[in-house]
């Protein structure tokens, strides 16, 4: 991998490959279809971001997926993850963001909006908490297989809204 990503990184030195590779870019490729890197690659970085992640590194953690994420932004697990380092580097409001991106990488999937909320209540924002467990809630009842018991959790969450007497999701 090292080899494979210093050669690639060697051939965009040269002033004409470079502003090739950025206008790819700009027409809409990801850094990683641009530089013709195999999706195989990132996966390899991904799963040792994950172990980062796993032994409580999550500024490193943090690092990692945020590299990731530039090199694909349309992958949902970059952004997703970037989120969860960032929440457990307290920084809430770059998790919110991370997670809004992972939402649009996959705007079926109810769990970067649960997520969110979290976030929102850690910071006090129980108005937008809850606009957040609405849209999850909604999705995870569109959803081909709806996954029932989470329906009754977000069901209670909203209703703990309402009643202003949610505790934050641990």
């Amino acid at each position: 991998l090292e080899k494979e990503l210093s050669e690639k990184f060697q051939g965009v030195i040269s002033s004409p490959t470079f502003t090739q590779i950025v206008l790819r870019v700009v027409s809409g490729e990801t850094w990683r279809e641009s530089l013709r890197l195999p999706r195989e690659s990132l996966d390899l970085l991904y799963k040792g971001a994950r172990a980062v992640f796993e032994e409580g590194r999550f500024q490193d953690a943090t690092d990692c997926f945020a590299f990731l994420a530039w090199f694909d932004a349309r992958k949902y697990d970059f952004w997703l993850a970037l989120g969860h380092s960032q929440f457990h580097c307290a920084n809430h409001e770059g998790a919110i963001s991370s997670y809004g991106v992972a939402a649009h990488c996959l705007p079926s999937e109810s769990w970067p909006h649960i997520y969110s909320a979290t976030c929102f209540e850690a910071i006090g924002d129980v108005e937008q908490a809850a606009r957040c467990m609405k849209t999850a809630l909604r999705l995870e009842k569109d959803r081909r297989a709806p996954d029932k018991e989470l329906i009754l959790a977000l069901e209670h969450k909203s209703e703990q809204y309402r009643q202003g007497t949610a505790m934050p999701i641990s």
